[in-house]
């Protein structure tokens, strides 16, 4: 399948391997241009309408975010380069959008191409307006999470989740506020992402917030959460478990 694409890139060189790289092994891609800043990149894009950018985040004139910004709501599909460090490649996989780490390695962007396939653009606008909060937000707010369900893609705030049950392949978020969601991730990745915003993993299939525990059962080796559901800890991590709750005491 025929697929076009430009790249918003201000270094010559990252363009150019860029380029190397689709031409050898995406010979069905053709390229319509190219442009190094953020008014160029906007000419160009409502110019050619590609079905792909390659987005830089940081260009000579500001970033690939204003671009966005001036373009609204566009049908093509976006995969954003940085060399940004690890808290902004956490904000791309709360906002669920695409990414390559600079230098771009090879099979990384096989992947990403191969995922245009799969995915669908729906609610990319929404998805890059969580980027880019959860990149500027202050230490104190809650990051916005992404999450698409058979249903919708939906946003919510990572304060905002009880729980989160493993379900098969699947993990089941539980809401504050009673909603649930079913999502295509395995529970190992929620545990990533949230381990820095006060959620512990108490069970191979269980990953609590720990501001929302209740109380914790020692006869019974579990923890009541405010909802009132009561949640097992293995006893593999009870130990752990109970260190890292005596810290948060101290």
């Amino acid at each position: 399948m025929k697929i076009t694409y430009v790249i918003i890139e201000d270094e010559e060189r990252s363009r150019n391997v860029l380029k190397k790289m689709i031409g050898k092994h995406f010979p069905q891609m053709v390229l319509l241009g190219v442009a190094d800043a953020v008014d160029s990149g906007v000419k160009l894009i409502k110019k050619v309408n590609p079905d792909l950018i390659f987005m830089d985040i940081q260009l000579k004139d500001g970033s690939g975010f204003d671009i966005l910004t001036e373009l609204g709501n566009i049908p093509s599909s976006i995969i954003f380069t940085t060399a940004y460090d690890s808290y902004a490649i956490k904000a791309f996989k709360f906002s669920a959008l695409d990414y390559l780490l600079k230098p771009i390695e090879i099979n990384e962007l096989l992947e990403s191409i191969n995922r245009l396939e799969e995915q669908s653009n729906l609610n990319q606008h929404h998805r890059i307006d969580s980027l880019i909060k959860n990149i500027n937000r202050n230490s104190e707010s809650s990051p916005i999470l992404t999450i698409s369900t058979m249903k919708s893609v939906e946003f919510v705030k990572v304060n905002d989740i009880l729980r989160c049950q493993a379900e098969g392949a699947y993990c089941k978020l539980i809401m504050k506020d009673g909603k649930t969601y079913m999502v295509s991730k395995v529970i190992k990745e929620f545990e990533y992402l949230l381990h820095d915003y006060g959620f512990y993993r108490v069970h191979q299939s269980h990953l609590v917030n720990i501001e929302e525990i209740k109380q914790y059962l020692k006869s019974d080796g579990v923890v009541v959460m405010n909802d009132g559901s009561h949640i097992g800890v293995s006893k593999s991590r009870k130990d752990s478990f109970l260190q890292y709750m005596a810290k948060l005491s101290l």
